[in-house]
């Protein structure tokens, strides 16, 4: 409303006082009133269209924002699991290596030798975008086979792989 008054005084202000051009009407406050409204109905206009604009960015932004926090808290979930679940792997895994050194030397061999493939892989392979669906087998293939240690004959895996599938 302001703005809209600053500009009609202005414009009345050069029209009526500082230029002198032939054929102007005189001023009429009805008109001014006119003016003023339309000056105003076109600022209303421009500004709630802006700030609907500037509303929807704004919900646009704190959507991503929200999107990307969930998913730094879901990867921060999975990293602490992963630091509970990894420990007890691994303090299984040794265990059963212990008992398999006097039983069976050959296996336990074997067992350390799954156990060193999966740990290599974690730390250098993991943090790569990708991998090859022989090498991520093999690391499951790995993992099994220190569970089924644990699990002896309770565990029980089967390959269901594509004719296609090549190593």
């Amino acid at each position: 409303l302001a703005v809209a008054f600053a500009g009609q005084v202005l414009i009345h202000i050069i029209i009526y006082l500082l230029v002198d051009w032939p054929g102007i009407r005189e001023f009429n406050l009805s008109e001014s009133f006119i003016y003023w409204s339309n000056s105003v109905l076109i600022l209303l206009i421009w500004t709630a269209v802006y700030i609907g604009i500037k509303s929807i960015e704004r919900r646009q932004e704190k959507e991503v924002e929200n999107w990307r926090l969930q998913a730094e808290l879901r990867e921060a979930e999975l990293n602490i699991l992963k630091a509970q679940i990894n420990p007890h792997f691994l303090f299984n895994a040794l265990n059963n290596i212990r008992s398999l050194i006097t039983e069976n030397p050959k296996k336990a061999r074997d067992v350390l030798t799954n156990l060193s493939e999966l740990l290599r892989y974690a730390v250098y392979h993991s943090s790569r975008d990708q991998v090859t669906l022989a090498e991520e087998l093999r690391m499951v293939e790995n993992y099994f086979e220190l569970e089924k240690v644990q699990h002896e004959d309770r565990l029980r895996v089967e390959y269901d792989l594509d004719d296609h599938f090549e190593e």
